[in-house]
């Protein structure tokens, strides 16, 4: 008797065809999420202008105004002197560009330390404490305390 009932319902079926029941070709069809590996992504970002601009533009518009500085004039020219030393603008820009691109990055900031897996310490770092940085992609990176 019940299945009497799922045949009568407010739906379009179709015995011959089989519309609207279980053996429903249609029914079959789903939208899945293509997955590309490392090597395709990097294929379509070099080698199409497309990809390339889905994955730029956004990064670029994301530091192009950058900041304003609230200090003093001495202190916003020192300030602007080490972020063009180190190239903070280049190496941010990077950063987006390759998370954008991989999935995730960061940039890893170096103080002349030997140990990258301890804290930074803001306090210890001093005047030119800064030695350099270096962006690294999700490739590079292992997630972990």
């Amino acid at each position: 008797m019940a299945n009497i009932f799922a045949l009568v319902r407010d739906s379009l079926t179709n015995m011959v065809a089989s519309l609207g029941t279980s053996r429903d070709k249609a029914a079959a069809n789903v939208y899945s999420m293509p997955m590309l590996t490392d090597e395709e992504l990097l294929n379509a970002y070099r080698g199409a202008w497309l990809p390339k601009k889905v994955v730029d533009i956004p990064a670029f518009d994301s530091i192009r105004a950058w900041r304003d500085w609230q200090a003093k004039k001495p202190q916003i020219e020192a300030i602007e002197a080490e972020e063009k030393r180190l190239n903070v603008m280049g190496k941010l820009l990077e950063t987006r560009i390759k998370a954008r691109l991989w999935g995730g990055a960061a940039m890893v900031i170096g103080t002349g330390d030997q140990d990258l897996t301890a804290p930074l310490d803001v306090e210890r770092i001093g005047k030119g404490g800064l030695k350099y940085l270096t962006v690294m992609t999700r490739r590079h990176l292992t997630a972990g305390e």
